[in-house]
């Protein structure tokens, strides 16, 4: 069974809905909204719970897609062109808002210009005094509004194309001639279809073996703990080393038990002060290996830190508590040419390098001193300096500034990042 969260407004959510009832291997999970903006924090919310997020169309996609790297659910939508846009045409030469033989004033969101065209000249209309939105990034509804009305009211439109449930609904309040493409069943048909491929695809990958190494300070209740953790993540584990314990289970499970990589398993609690590393991998002997190196670095670094080998050499680490959890994704091994060339050149290691450009992007923020770095690469302030001093040395930072401590002491130096 495939899981997909189906996230756009009500009225097209049902449609999917009632249209996808007939694959029954698909279990629906449905996700409407009011406003656009708030697709990426229902995709958050749901995103660990199912295999596929299905939006009903590009706005929602847009914005969750900008944020992909959070999500660990296959990202698709319904695409709103071909027969949604030809059935809205027939609908319009019909109500007399497009003749032939003349220009027809119309603008159009979202469609790519290219697509838009290609129908006009396939049903021998004039396209050449067509308004296409092309909107590559997201922008709110309500500017998308503003735009059609202005066109609308400065007299160069006569009628309005629009892919966004909401702009129709407040243009038709407006009274601008106004049109809504909605998904055919066709579309609907096409995306379920896809969505059960890469679900299915998704479901494979989730049954990837997992391995975790871990080590636990002694205390009066261990053997309990360790029964809890062996129910926890569904297998009996096996003694490696004095206090090192080595557990297989799937990736699908630690994925459940962290909530998609997001927060500790709730065995890793304050008071029981345990370090361990997860490994994913096709084979027993890639998930171990990679769980070794997991496990060294949560070793190294203290209590209760979480750090999970998977893929490509991928390192997500995982520390803090409940709301307080505290996630970092970087590259062990990376082959950007740029990274490389950097790290050659400053004598800083590739994963040092992999973890600021993370944080800077993740944060967008490139202005920095070493205090914050250190507390951002949970790193002491004296290796903060000596990095920051690195890269600048090379060309790769610049002081622009400094700051006065609230107490006494010399002020910091603020560099901007260049990498």
């Amino acid at each position: 069974m495939v899981k997909v969260a189906v996230i756009g407004p009500q009225e097209i959510v049902q449609r999917v809905m009632d249209e996808g009832g007939q694959l029954a291997e698909l279990e629906f999970h449905p996700v409407p909204y009011v406003r656009e903006a708030d697709s990426l924090e229902n995709s958050l919310l749901i995103d660990h719970q199912v295999d596929v997020i299905l939006y009903t169309g590009p706005v929602p996609y847009t914005i969750a897609k900008k944020n992909a790297r959070s999500l660990k659910s296959a990202l698709m939508y319904i695409n709103y062109g071909g027969t949604g846009l030809y059935r809205v045409l027939f609908q319009m030469v019909k109500d007399g808002f497009i003749q032939q033989g003349t220009a027809n004033r119309i603008s159009i969101d979202f469609l790519n210009s290219e697509e838009v065209i290609g129908t006009f000249e396939e049903l021998e209309i004039d396209y050449r005094q067509l308004e296409i939105l092309e909107l590559k990034e997201f922008v709110s509804s309500d500017e998308i509004v503003e735009r059609h009305l202005q066109l609308w009211k400065n007299g160069k439109i006569d009628s309005v194309i629009t892919c966004i449930v909401s702009v129709y609904k407040k243009l038709k309040e407006l009274e601008v001639p106004v049109y809504c493409i909605m998904p055919t069943r066709t579309s609907i048909m096409a995306s379920l279809r896809l969505a059960l491929v890469n679900g299915k695809y998704k479901t494979s990958e989730n049954n990837q073996i997992a391995a975790c190494q871990f080590s636990l300070e002694a205390t009066g209740n261990r053997e309990q703990l360790l029964r809890f953790m062996s129910d926890a993540l569904q297998t009996s584990m096996q003694q490696v080393a004095e206090n090192i314990y080595l557990v297989f289970t799937t990736k699908g499970l630690v994925l459940s038990l962290t909530e998609g990589l997001k927060k500790l398993p709730g065995f890793m609690k304050k008071e029981h002060k345990i370090h361990m590393g997860i490994g994913i991998g096709i084979t027993a002997k890639e998930a171990v290996l990679r769980s070794y190196m997991a496990y060294q670095k949560s070793e190294d670094e203290g209590d209760n830190v979480l750090y999970v080998i998977g893929d490509e050499n991928s390192v997500i680490r995982i520390a803090g508590l409940e709301e307080h959890a505290e996630r970092m994704e970087y590259q062990s091994r990376t082959y950007d040419e740029i990274i490389r060339n950097i790290a050659s050149e400053t004598k800083l290691s590739i994963s040092t390098l992999s973890k600021i450009k993370y944080v800077s992007e993740a944060l967008g923020k490139y202005d920095v001193t070493a205090l914050e770095l250190g507390k951002q690469l949970n790193i002491t302030l004296r290796s903060a300096r000596r990095i920051l001093k690195a890269l600048a040395d090379e060309g790769y930072a610049q002081v622009i500034g400094g700051e006065q401590p609230i107490l006494r002491g010399r002020p910091r130096q603020i560099y901007k990042l260049l990498i």
